[in-house]
């Protein structure tokens, strides 16, 4: 064979990077249920996502760029100017009646 035809052929078998996923493969994905993807879409809070036709499809770098946004720096959870509130203290079982 020749060389032209060689790397033909290793171009087709190089394996295809897939950018979009529909619906059920976005859910699992990111481990969030297709409904609940579903529902964050309505009340436009979810990933940006394309609709083609009917069809709803996700990229996947939305999908990375949605999950990020959600990260939590736990030094910075707490700030230290914010009080320790403080403690309440409980009693066990049920409460005592007051005497009259």
């Amino acid at each position: 064979m020749s060389q032209a035809v060689l790397e033909r052929m290793e171009a087709q078998s190089a394996p295809l990077i897939k950018r979009y996923m529909s619906r059920g493969e976005a859910a699992d994905y990111t481990g969030i249920a297709a409904s609940t993807l579903n529902n964050l879409q309505t009340a436009g809070k979810g990933p940006l996502f394309s609709r083609i036709g009917g069809r709803v499809i996700y990229a996947i770098e939305d999908l990375d760029a949605w999950i990020a946004s959600f990260k939590v720096d736990p030094a910075e959870r707490r700030k230290p100017s914010e009080p320790e509130a403080p403690a309440v203290k409980r009693g066990r079982g049920r409460p005592r009646k007051e005497a009259k």
